[in-house]
């Protein structure tokens, strides 16, 4: 791994969210494109990976504070959080011009994943516990996951 984000996580004593989490996600398909697809793929879906474990380590320490109530009291901060966390993936997966190339159909496949996943977020407010226990967010993880 490589970058300014390569050296978050998952730490030694992985912790027990990471496995149903959209870092690990991420990481599973960084980890397919780098044999298989152009560097700056790998680089730019790693950097996502490393901006979302910060976001996903923070969240997870504020709901395990208090895990009876939401964890802010803006129902869009989760996502808000995500989306920022996402944002130079989502800008590449969207620019125009890629859509008949192969790097193109990894990108838009990557990008409707994520926008799935994103409406989901948003949907379920700021609950972090619900959120990952939703088996809808955990096949939208595996289907990202999958993309390659």
């Amino acid at each position: 791994m490589n970058g300014p984000f390569s050296s978050f996580g998952p730490p030694q004593g992985t912790p027990i969210w990471y496995k149903n989490s959209l870092t690990n996600a991420l990481r599973t398909i960084a980890q397919k494109s780098k044999a298989v697809l152009p560097q700056d793929i790998y680089a730019i879906i790693e950097e996502a990976a490393g901006r979302v474990y910060v976001y996903e380590s923070y969240i997870h320490d504020m709901h395990a504070v208090n895990p009876d109530r939401p964890i802010h009291s803006d129902p869009l901060y989760v996502y808000t959080g995500y989306k920022t966390s996402l944002v130079n993936l989502l800008r590449v997966a969207n620019q125009p011009g890629l859509e008949p190339t192969p790097k193109g159909r990894v990108y838009r496949d990557i990008n409707v994943c994520l926008q799935d996943i994103l409406a989901l977020v948003r949907v379920q407010g700021n609950d972090v516990g619900r959120l990952f226990a939703d088996p809808e967010m955990n096949r939208l993880l595996v289907n990202l996951a999958n993309v390659l």
